[in-house]
Parts: structure tokens; sequence; C-alpha cells
């Protein structure tokens, strides 16, 4: 479950393959190591220029049982374009250049400033990636709890592919999501570069406040990306409605927390599961804390603690890797 196919285009290969002087790269480095999303994530260059469109497959297709001289009834699948945009993450970096003298090494300096600015594109597209709404944010990507916002019985459905753990409160959800080739997939526009582009101008006339001119050493940062869903019955579940005061009485005498992991196991199911995606779970810190406390406790087979590449434990369930993301909330509405 977790093979890559080789025709995927990772975040390590586009890293690898960009400015030969670095600049790009080194951003493209900072944003693996604050998201694991990104540091999984598969990547292609879109077919238009702000965004990408895809055919979302709404029907089955029927077939006739037949006798000899009966004919056979005609049929069709109903395939639905569905475009989505590219978002545009920014940030600008200005340093006074008289300041910027005044310290014993100034491209350290820079390169702290910059990296913090990445950090928070990062979070701002991460919380879209998740949360992001274009129809009440015109510039977001529209995140997969905006996608899969509904629970539904009728396989093939959208929202076939979430699930409820019960809860009513403060709720949070646990997100599979399976990256690659007819998968979960972000992109880049038509023509465009991948990764964060970097305009440098070390003598650039900026105001103050008060429109009064310095100069100033300026880096314009600049991201675009989007979110593509090809393939919702191979690439993704939503387990929601997990609420955290519930889980909160996890262990006590009055435990009222849910199945967590018989729910996850049981819904994994609805997954056609592909060979060539990479699978990952996304959860907070809570869910992934309780996670952890049961794995002690239970000794249920479907959840286990290995140790990571970087020396850290990490969670699996279903065999599936847990990736902490601080841009999941507590504060999900209870779906239906």
């Amino acid at each position: 479950m977790s093979t890559l196919g080789s025709t995927a285009i990772t975040t390590a290969d586009l890293r690898a393959s960009l400015d030969p002087k670095g600049n790009a790269a080194r951003v493209y480095e900072v944003l693996e190591k604050v998201s694991p999303v990104i540091n999984n994530a598969t990547w292609f260059e879109s077919n238009m220029p702000n965004g990408h469109e895809s055919t979302y497959q709404a029907t089955e297709a029927t077939a006739t049982k037949r006798d000899y001289e009966s004919g056979v009834s005609k049929s069709k699948t109903v395939n639905i374009p569905v475009i989505d945009m590219a978002a545009q993450y920014a940030a600008n970096t200005e340093c006074d250049v008289n300041k910027l003298e005044t310290y014993p090494n100034p491209e350290q300096y820079l390169s702290k400033q910059e990296h913090r600015k990445i950090v928070a594109m990062h979070n701002d597209f991460e919380y879209d990636f998740f949360y992001g709404n274009n129809k009440t944010t015109l510039r977001a990507n529209n995140g997969l709890a905006t996608r899969f916002s509904s629970i539904s019985s009728t396989f093939g459905k959208p929202g076939y592919q979430v699930v409820s753990a019960g809860g009513t409160t403060n709720n949070t959800s646990l997100y599979l999501v399976g990256f690659g080739d007819d998968g979960v997939n972000l992109f880049y526009p038509l023509g465009s570069e991948a990764g964060v582009t970097r305009i440098v101008n070390p003598q650039q006339r900026v105001t103050d406040a008060n429109s009064k001119v310095y100069y100033a050493y300026c880096i314009f940062n600049n991201w675009k990306v989007g979110l593509c869903v090809e393939n919702y019955r191979q690439g993704f579940l939503r387990v929601a409605n997990i609420s955290t005061t519930d889980l909160a009485t996890y262990g006590t005498s009055s435990d009222t927390s849910p199945d967590l992991v018989g729910i996850a196991i049981r819904a994994m199911e609805r997954v056609d599961m592909n060979s060539t995606l990479k699978y990952c779970w996304f959860a907070n810190e809570t869910v992934i804390g309780y996670l952890k406390t049961m794995y002690y406790h239970t000794g249920n087979v479907n959840l286990t603690l290995d140790q990571a590449q970087d020396g850290f434990p990490q969670v699996r369930l279903g065999g599936i890797p847990v990736y902490k993301s601080y841009q999941i909330g507590s504060s999900e509405g209870t779906i239906s």
C-alpha cells in the first residue's frame, strides 16, 4: 500500500531538478521540513495556465444480458468536467540595508527571515489543503473537508468516502490520502515553475509607515499551487465527527471515546486501494496522542508504533503512517 508508482513526480524529484544555483531547491527543502503534506505529495504540471481541468465520472456504465436475435440497450457514462484553480501564496522580506550592515553574518540573518515567511506560506497552504473554500475565499484552494462535507450510503458517491465517528462537539477528522496518478495530487500551473520562486533586490527603494523613503534588501517569494482529486474512490477517506471531548475520557471510568481504530479500519474497505499510490493518514496532535495511548493500552494489531527514519516513533493505522498536521482543527462542524 505504501509503494509509490515510478511515474509519479514527488517533491524530492522536483527539489533535485530545480535551479542549479540551489535557490529554489533550498526553498523547497524548507517546505519539506515543515510540512508532512508537501513531503509526501506528488506533483504534475497542469493543463491550464491558472488551474487544471479533470473529469469526474458521475455514473457507471451498464450492460445488457441478451439472447440470440435480441438487441442491446444503449447506455453511456456521464462525465462532468471539474476545474481546480491554483492559489498563489506570497511573502515579502524587507530589511533596511544600513541595519543589515550591523549583523556579522547578514546572509544568515536574511535566510532566517525568509525561512519564517516560507513557513507562514506553508501554514496558509496546509490549512487550505484541508479547509480551503473558494466560495468564501476566492483565492483559496478547495480543501478536502470542503469537497467531502457530507455522508452518503450510496456506493460511488463522494459522500461514501466519509464515515462518522459519532461525535457532536469539538470535532476533528482523520484524513486518509492516496497520493499519485489517479489519486490526489498537487499541481503547478502550465508553463510555470515548480516550487517557491524568488525575486531578490538588494537595493529596493521603499517607504515607511509615514511615507518616508529608505532603501531595503528585499526578497519576494511566490508559490503557485493547486489541489486535484482525480479518483476519490482510490485516493480518499475521511473519518469525521471525532469528538476530542469524548477522546479525553479514554481510559477513565466514564469512557465515551469512540472505537477510533475499529471505525477507521472498517472504513478503509471503502477505498479501492491501489498499489501505485502512496497512502498517508493526517490527523491533529490530539488524535495522534490518543492513538499512541491506545497502542500501549490495547495491543491492537491494526495500530502499531514504528521507529521512523528520524528516530522518532511513527504511528501506523492499518499499516499506513499517521502524520501530524497542526492545521487540522478540533472545531469542525458535525456532518451528516
